[in-house]
């Protein structure tokens, strides 16, 4: 089995994913979490054994065919786009947390399956709320396999957003141009979100500021995006959204 031991994700999932599960355990007494299978075993024994009155729920998803585990209450094996297109699979929605993390367990979903994120993504977003009112969505995107830029599912998301100057002024700010990609990726990939959300009638929020990091503790040497979105049935005001957004990005965290 691959692991993942890098101290830099150690702090993403301290600073943005353990509060997302931690306010779901603080209030729900069954809680869903559907997450690409990687070494965690050991962390989902430890929150069960912390949280007895919670019946906690988790379901893998892996290529890896030798991938076991002692919490899982099932293993899909399969890509994770043709899951989606698979009643077995999508009748186990909804799920109270999604854990899209596209380093690490997400590794086995290279070649033909890579630039299938945006697709992938949004699929997952309108399965859930078909089924729920709302969730958490944990999303991890590498800058060299990401939404945005080089992927645009429309025509634009930052030229075509209701705020385009504001973000084009700061993106002109900057000092440093080699951290514009990294910049325009950050608000880029929720702009896209956001704008699928917005067309169906759905909210999206960030929970907290993003996080981005280069996993050099264990090899890693790409730069990786965090996010820890909450999606709901209803969307409000685009705009307010869109700036909302845009307010939290600028406060990203850069993990040494």
């Amino acid at each position: 089995m691959i692991r993942f031991l890098s101290q830099e994700k150690a702090v993403v999932r301290e600073a943005l994913w353990a509060p997302a599960l931690n306010q779901l355990l603080s209030s729900l007494r069954v809680v869903k979490v559907l997450e690409f299978l990687g070494d965690r075993d050991e962390y989902w024994l430890k929150v069960k054994q912390s949280n007895h009155g919670v019946n906690l729920i988790v379901d893998g998803v892996t290529l890896d065919p030798t991938t076991t585990s002692q919490v899982c209450r099932v293993i899909f094996r399969s890509p994770y786009n043709q899951l989606l297109q698979s009643a077995v699979f999508t009748q186990a929605f909804p799920y109270n947390l999604i854990n899209l993390d596209y380093c690490g367990g997400g590794r086995w979903f290279e070649g033909q399956f890579r630039y299938a994120k945006y697709q992938e993504i949004t699929q997952t977003i309108d399965t859930n709320l078909q089924c729920t009112d709302s969730f958490a969505l944990l999303l991890t995107l590498d800058m060299a396999d990401l939404i945005y830029p080089f992927y645009k599912a429309r025509e634009d998301a930052i030229r075509d957003s209701l705020i385009t100057d504001e973000i084009l002024s700061f993106l002109d700010s900057l000092p440093d141009l080699d951290y514009r990609p990294t910049w325009m990726a950050l608000i880029g990939n929720v702009l896209e979100l956001q704008s699928f959300c917005q067309e169906k009638g759905y909210g999206l929020a960030l929970q907290a500021s993003p996080y981005t990091y280069i996993g050099k503790s264990d090899g890693h040497v790409t730069r990786m995006l965090s996010y820890a979105l909450a999606l709901t049935k209803e969307g409000g005001d685009p705009e307010k959204e869109q700036s909302r957004l845009w307010a939290s990005v600028k406060q990203v965290v850069w993990v040494a």
